[in-house]
């Protein structure tokens, strides 16, 4: 990506995904300051995610999956995220997706995440993530679908009390993640349509009001410790 590309001031989307750019992404990309949609998805890129991607306020779509991508995903990314309301000047469609999926990505996910607040979909798949699942996703009123998948991911399935009114699908498969499923999980995914908790090290049964619910099309439980009937 050549350093240049910061001069494009009146940009508001950018796809170069299915290329072969390689190196880090340039900081001066982030003088890009009215996009609303950035895919560089399916390249070569390497490095960090900059912490400069918080100068990008208007953005709604991020799509940095199927890269060489490492470090920590840094807080200030949840920055552009957290804007209420987009103008209907805007020429890309209102989306709220974040995709760092089939990186390298380390460490925690940012607790920052609930500032996030037009978030519809959470894709972090396939990284090298690790601790629990933080409690804050639970903030994330217009969520959807969160896929934390293949990750090293540790602690409770749900560590959050409160219902996710809109979320469908939960995908948390090949984790490191322990204990039971809770008794209540019916009341805390309402609407759930999706759920994948296999290749991780639950226990106890499956909880009656999951199985009884009528929104539920797919559920993987496989490679676990559970029992029961």
């Amino acid at each position: 990506l050549p350093r240049s590309i910061g001069a494009l001031r009146n940009l508001t989307a950018l796809s170069l995904s299915g290329n072969m750019l390689s190196e880090d992404i340039p900081i001066q990309l982030f003088n890009c300051r009215n996009l609303v949609t950035l895919d560089l998805s399916c390249n070569n890129l390497t490095g960090h995610i900059p912490k400069a991607i918080s100068h990008l306020t208007k953005l709604n779509t991020l799509v940095l999956s199927r890269n060489w991508l490492s470090g920590a995903i840094p807080s200030e990314l949840c920055v552009a995220f957290s804007r209420e309301s987009h103008s209907e000047l805007e020429y890309v469609q209102h989306i709220g997706l974040i995709d760092l999926s089939r990186n390298r990505l380390t460490g925690h996910i940012p607790r920052a995440i609930n500032n996030c607040s037009i978030l519809v979909e959470l894709h972090l798949q396939d990284n090298l993530l690790s601790g629990t699942i933080p409690v804050e996703l639970a903030e994330l009123r217009n969520i959807t679908t969160i896929d934390l998948s293949s990750n090293a991911l540790v602690g409770p399935v749900l560590p959050w009390p409160v219902p996710l009114a809109s979320l469908q699908g939960l995908l948390l498969s090949n984790n490191r993640l322990s204990g039971s499923i809770p008794s209540g999980i019916g009341n805390i995914l309402p609407q759930i349509t999706m759920l994948d908790l296999s290749g991780n090290a639950l226990t106890g049964t499956l909880p009656l009001d999951l199985l009884c619910k009528e929104s539920l099309n797919h559920l993987d439980v496989s490679d676990n410790n559970i029992s029961g009937q």
